[in-house]
């Protein structure tokens, strides 16, 4: 599977990782002018998030406990909508996808990241990664092989750069 899959604990139960691809870490979007300061001052916010992502885990685990509404979707777009309508205060997302999917679109002007990058290893883990069948180290050591090839000859940074203005890799 290459969808953006972050390497945790409770998925490598289930399923086999290669080496990070890229991570970009998640991050919390309010209106513009709040910081965040904790999942306390978030208390009686109503926050979306994207249905099953790690996202929503960590939602769950920290604001929900602190007072916050999570609200879950089954896709980002309609969070999008919902934030701009007033319906929700704002989302805990991953940092890229709802950079360029509503921060930098029209809609989301009023908007900013309100956190620095959201850490807990055991929920966001390293970064995401192919995750394959149990039992596989020939293609395990194959795809880490092909992911280190592409960042020694500057492959990976090429296509990063032509894509995004940011380093993907080791974004905090």
């Amino acid at each position: 599977i290459i969808s953006s899959m972050a390497k945790n604990e409770d998925r490598a139960r289930v399923v086999d990782f290669s080496n990070k691809y890229y991570h970009t870490g998640a991050r919390i979007v309010m209106p513009k002018g709040f910081k965040y300061t904790g999942p306390e001052s978030l208390k009686g916010k109503k926050m979306g998030v994207l249905k099953a992502s790690i996202q929503e885990k960590w939602a769950l685990t920290y604001l929900k406990p602190a007072g916050v509404e999570v609200v879950s979707y089954p896709g980002r777009d309609p969070v999008y909508l919902d934030i701009n309508s007033g319906r929700l205060d704002g989302s805990v997302a991953d940092s890229v996808e709802i950079l360029y999917g509503f921060l930098n679109k029209p809609e989301g002007k009023n908007f900013e990241f309100a956190s620095d990058t959201l850490v807990d290893k055991k929920i966001f883990g390293d970064g995401a990664s192919i995750a394959l069948r149990k039992g596989q180290p020939e293609l395990k050591q194959q795809l880490n092989d092909a992911i280190a090839a592409i960042r020694a000859n500057g492959t990976y940074a090429e296509i990063n750069k032509k894509y995004f203005p940011i380093d993907i890799y080791e974004m905090k």
